[in-house]
Formats: structure tokens, C-alpha cells, sequence
């Protein structure tokens, strides 16, 4: 595998990672905590 070609993934699926980890932690703050905000 090229390095850049696993630099490439490994930027996207860090940036999938983080945007699944916002939905979750929102969704879940929501559900937990719901009188937070």
C-alpha cells in the first residue's frame, strides 16, 4: 500500500470517526441528560 494512499484513510476515517463520536455524544447527553441545557 502507498503511504500516502494510508495517510489518505487514515485522515478519513479519523474525520468519520469524529463526526460519529459528535452525533453519538450529542444524541447521548441529550437522552441522559435531557434538563442539561
Amino acid at each position: 500500500m502507498n503511504i500516502f494512499t494510508k495517510k489518505k484513510y487514515a485522515v478519513i476515517f479519523s474525520f468519520i470517526t469524529v463526526l460519529f463520536n459528535r452525533i453519538f455524544s450529542a444524541n447521548y447527553r441529550f437522552e441522559v441528560y435531557p434538563t442539561y441545557r
